[in-house]
């Protein structure tokens, strides 16, 4: 038949009648979109809910490690995630020497993460010491600051010498 049997075959599909005498093609494929749509609708709607499931409990788990209700504990965490970056930095980008075995002497990084505790604790436990002080003292001496800044809707840390 060719091109013009596909067609009149299309056509037929389209208006034929199905039992019960209302249902057509046109109304299958209607459906069947419909269908299609709820379903799509379906996932989208318990991916969201999963995503948000996993996002909170994730915050929450974040939330409770830095919020375990002991300030010098709270501290500790947050120190300690501070000091990994910066002995990275130094290991990775400065080419310091890891921490060596018990009985090697001393690695720059070991010294320098000994003294950075050694301070913070000085400034925790002296109340006539503060980080606030300590960081303007800081400044003053040696002109670094790091502040934050907003740029583009995000806020991003700074360095400054001055």
């Amino acid at each position: 038949m060719g091109r013009n049997g596909d067609a009149l075959r299309a056509a037929k599909k389209l208006n034929a009648v199905y039992n019960p005498p209302k249902i057509t093609g046109r109304w299958l494929e209607e459906h069947d979109r419909q269908v299609i749509e709820a379903y799509k609708r379906d996932i989208e709607a318990r991916m969201q809910r999963t995503a948000d499931r996993y996002v909170r409990e994730y915050f929450n788990k974040i939330g409770a490690e830095f919020n375990s209700g002991d300030k010098d504990e709270d501290v500790h965490t947050m120190m300690s995630y501070l000091l990994s970056v910066s002995v990275r930095v130094l290991i990775e980008d400065f080419g310091w020497k890891p921490p060596r075995y018990q009985n090697c002497r001393k690695t720059k990084t070991e010294r320098f993460v000994e003294r950075v505790l050694e301070v913070i604790d000085d400034i925790r436990h002296d109340d006539r010491k503060d980080i606030r002080d300590y960081a303007k003292e800081t400044a003053d001496l040696y002109g670094v600051r790091f502040t934050m800044e907003a740029e583009d809707d995000r806020t991003q840390d700074a360095f400054k010498t001055e």
